[in-house]
Parts: C-alpha cells; structure tokens; sequence
C-alpha cells in the first residue's frame, strides 16, 4: 500500500510539473499588449503576426472583447505567438535577383474597393442565407450559402464580396439614382454549386460577417497594371468614394460615372478638375478656367462606371468634381510623373518602394477612439 501511494505521488508531482511546464509555454507564445488611439485589430495583427488578415486570430485570445471594431485605448489585448520562420534550405548557387519593375508599372495591394455597387448590381444582389457553423459572427476561413447557384451562372471558383447597404448615391448633377454606398466586410469564393444555392468559403474578412449580408460578384483590382493615356474625348463625374465621404485626397479610391463604352481600361490616367468658382459655383467655362485638382488612375471598370485610385491631389476633392484625359485640357503626358516613379509617395500609408510600387492597405476595421 506505501508502495501504491508512493507511485500515486509520484505520478501527480510528474503530472504537475508537465502542466506548469504547458502554461510556461502557454505564457510564452501569448503576447499583451496595450491599445493605442487610432489602433485597430488588424494593424496589431499586421504588428504582432505579419499579417493584418490573422486578426480573428487575435481577437480569438481575447474573450472580452464582444465587437472587433469596439476597442479603446488602455485595452489589454493578449496576442498569440507568431509562428516560428522556416530555415530556408541552404543550396549552392545563390537564387536570381528579381527583374526590375518597369517604371510605368504600378503594383496595387489593397484588398478593398470604394465601397460603392452600381444600381444594376445591386439589384441583382444576393444573400448569405445560412452557416453550419454555430457562431453568429463569421469571419475568415468558415463555410456560408449564399442563394446563388448554377440557374444564375454561378461556377465553382467564383469569388463573391460581402457587403452591407449603407446608403443611396444620385448623380450629383442628374439627380438620379446612380447606386449604393456600401460596407465592405469581405470576399467569399465558391467551392460547390447547387441549382439555386452555392457552398463558399469566406477567403478575407474586413470585419465580423453575418447571415443576411448581401453579396455580389467580384472581380478582383488588378495587382499590376501598366498606366496609359485615357481616351482623349471621356469626360465624367466623380458619384461616390470610400467610407461615405464627400472629401477625398491622394491615396483614396472614388467611383466615376464612365468605363468601358467610353473607352477607359485598366490604368487609364485621368486629369481631376472643377469648373468655375469653387465657393459661389459658378460654371461659366468661358470666363473661368478648370482649376486642375489632381490626378486619378482606373483600377477597375464596368460598363458605364470605374473604380479608380487618387494619384495626387493639390487640395481637396469632392463628389461632383470632373475627370477627363490629360490631353483635354493641354497636360502633356510626359509631364505627369508615373504613379510609381513620383516621389511625393514616400510618406503616408500608400509607400513608395525602390522598385516603383505602390502598396496601399485596406482593412477596414475601425480605429480605437
């Protein structure tokens, strides 16, 4: 019997031991850290992990936190270790350096758009109907339906945004309904197709996602583009930008009123300009100049609108400003400096890198107040 006791002794001093030795490792891939103003899980995932999309990775390890997009500064956030880098394998010749980038090709990392859909779009939009996983907030990695499926053209490997109505957008100047300002909150990509539904994974989340967002085909900004001359004829308007603002500066996504039929593509350079007098709003073209404003290039375009990115901007650019090609209005090309050759792209979130690309982060999660 002393023998049994002494064995069972033993057996629980070894037993605890491997459990303070497990939290001591616990304790060591955990990290805290303390909320800043303007700080977002996503920044402090980008921080700690190496990447901005590992924030429901985060937010996971921080049970009391019941809204991503509600923390505040002097909040303790426990993040997890990063994962351990791999040895890459020691070869005897040393690998190529990469080919340099062309100075008149741009590189665009943002996963985001302008968060705005088309009328047309936005009436033939469909729904996250439904979730085998029990929570109520989804987020990256998890399965959803959505009631689109082979009937409406749907294939496997489709990619679809999520996104929330946040309000209508006229025309500024018509007056009629031109689409929808939007909350992005991510992307989803097909993996089975049914007759009326389809079975997807969300791929990124910008923020939580639930049954019931509305979704919407995607086609993704392009990661490299080479910029040209827009069509020397188009003209147009800017309808919407991001976040529902009015005001937009460099480094910020619009929507205009023109696209493919006008002739625009992918990294068509526009000129931005307002007519008349920007206080009283008079448009007497004759007697006023446009007062030049900046500059835009076309990431994206649809039939009769284009997502393009602010290239520059002298001061501040509003909905309802003009864009047309720089040979409108006697800008000789060679004078406007490529996108990734100007030096002005050194500071700000959109920086500049020795080869000429632009990267501009978009993860939409709210910052801490």
């Amino acid at each position: 019997m002393k023998t049994k006791k002494a064995i069972t002794g033993l057996l629980g001093g070894a037993l605890a031991t491997l459990a303070a030795v497990g939290l001591a490792i616990a304790a060591a891939q955990t990290e805290s850290y303390t909320v800043k103003k303007g700080d977002t899980l996503w920044e402090i995932a980008a921080d700690k992990l190496g990447e901005g999309m590992r924030w429901p990775e985060v937010w996971e390890k921080n049970a009391h936190i019941k809204d991503p997009n509600r923390i505040y500064p002097g909040n303790v956030v426990y993040v997890p270790g990063p994962a351990q880098p791999m040895t890459p394998p020691v070869t005897g010749t040393a690998a190529p350096p990469p080919e340099p980038m062309r100075p008149d090709e741009v590189t665009y990392t943002s996963a985001r758009e302008a968060g705005f859909v088309s009328a047309e779009e936005f009436d033939d939009a469909g729904h996250i109907v439904g979730s085998q996983n029990p929570n109520e907030n989804l987020y990256a990695g998890v399965e959803v339906f959505i009631d689109r499926g082979a009937r409406k053209g749907v294939r496997v490997g489709d990619n679809f945004r999520v996104f929330r109505k946040e309000g209508a957008v006229t025309h500024p100047e018509s007056g009629e309904p031109a689409g929808y300002r939007v909350d992005e909150k991510g992307q989803l990509r097909v993996i089975q197709v049914m007759d009326h539904s389809s079975r997807c994974q969300i791929v990124r989340s910008f923020t939580v996602i639930v049954r019931g967002d509305l979704v919407t085909p995607y086609r993704p900004l392009p990661e490299t583009f080479t910029v040209k001359p827009a069509p020397e004829d188009v003209e147009g308007t800017i309808l919407a930008g991001q976040a529902g603002r009015i005001e937009f500066g460099r480094e910020d996504l619009i929507f205009i009123d023109r696209g493919a039929r006008q002739g625009l593509e992918v990294g068509s350079r526009l000129a931005v300009y307002r007519e008349g007098d920007a206080l009283s709003g008079h448009k007497a073209d004759q007697e006023l100049p446009a007062d030049v404003l900046g500059e835009a290039v076309v990431l994206r375009t649809s039939d009769e609108g284009s997502t393009a990115l602010l290239t520059r901007s002298k001061a501040p650019i509003h909905v309802g400003d003009h864009v047309t090609s720089l040979a409108r209005l006697n800008l000789p090309e060679q004078d406007a400096r490529d996108v990734s050759t100007d030096p002005a792209f050194s500071e700000g979130p959109a920086a500049r890198t020795d080869e000429g690309v632009i990267r501009i982060d978009g993860s939409g999660l709210r910052g801490a107040e």
